[in-house]
């Protein structure tokens, strides 16, 4: 589990300082293997909930043994430098 939560840091790392839009996303894992599933998450609490929900039910159906969930702070809690 370690070796995949440094993945998803590296991953995020490079999103981050190429300045592309961060988009919310969940490495599931699975007895069949990773799914990386990209889910935008509104502003609107009962629609972020509704997406969060899908999610949980993906996480059943595939028999999810663990999940990471990359996000971004509302307010940034670092600057990178240009």
């Amino acid at each position: 589990m370690k070796d995949k939560v440094i993945d998803e840091l590296q991953f995020s790392v490079g999103i981050v300082l190429a300045r592309e839009q961060v988009v919310p996303r969940l490495r599931v894992l699975t007895p069949e293997g990773d799914w990386t599933v990209f889910v935008p998450l509104p502003d609107d609490i009962g629609e972020r909930q509704r997406r969060m929900q899908l999610m949980y039910g993906f996480m059943a159906w595939k028999s999810a043994t663990a999940f990471v969930m990359s996000s971004e702070f509302r307010s940034p809690k670092c600057h990178v430098p240009t």
